[in-house]
């Protein structure tokens, strides 16, 4: 046989071959990926998987600066640069900004056991609370005896100014 004719042969026995397989099992075509035929279709597929990643990695980066932002303000607060009614301020603002943001608060008390706050105002003040205590954990982790002692002293002094504050009328009060 001719040169010419050995490979037209043989590539119509690997079409052969090829198309038999297909039709035969199909899933195994699919899995292997040899069913070019659907290439647009995963090509779909494909794309609309990256757009979902991008807006998982979008809402990320959102999340973690919200709560670099919360850990700020914590901070602040300790340091005493910010008052409590000022920084609650700051956590309320935050909040309106994203509408889930609140749903995501609730349900994160849920999940730790902590009851559902009577108003917005406390379930700030909690939260507030609780990145103070978050930053105490982590000065104590890292050995940072400085913060360890701000840390310590803001939350000795946090749940009395926050009463005080209620009856000075500063802040709106906890409904029963």
């Amino acid at each position: 046989m001719r040169p010419r004719a050995t490979v037209v042969s043989f590539l119509l026995v690997f079409i052969g071959f090829y198309s038999t397989t297909s039709f035969v099992a199909p899933e195994w075509t699919r899995r292997t990926g040899l069913d070019f035929w659907n290439y647009s279709k995963e090509r779909g597929w494909i794309r609309v998987q990256e757009a979902r990643n991008q807006d998982l990695r979008s809402k990320k980066d959102q999340l973690l600066r919200r709560d670099a932002f919360c850990d700020q303000i914590a901070l602040s607060v300790c340091e005493r640069c910010t008052s409590l009614p000022e920084a609650l301020g700051d956590l309320a603002a935050l909040a309106e900004s994203d509408p889930q943001w609140w749903t995501g608060l609730r349900n994160q008390y849920r999940s730790l056991g902590i009851p559902l706050s009577a108003s917005d105002r406390e379930a700030l003040t909690l939260l507030l609370r609780r990145r103070i205590e978050l930053l105490l954990t982590r000065a104590e982790r890292s050995g940072d005896a400085a913060r360890v002692t701000l840390a310590t002293a803001r939350l000795t002094a946090f749940d009395e100014e926050i009463r005080e504050l209620e009856r000075e009328g500063t802040i709106a009060q906890a409904k029963p």
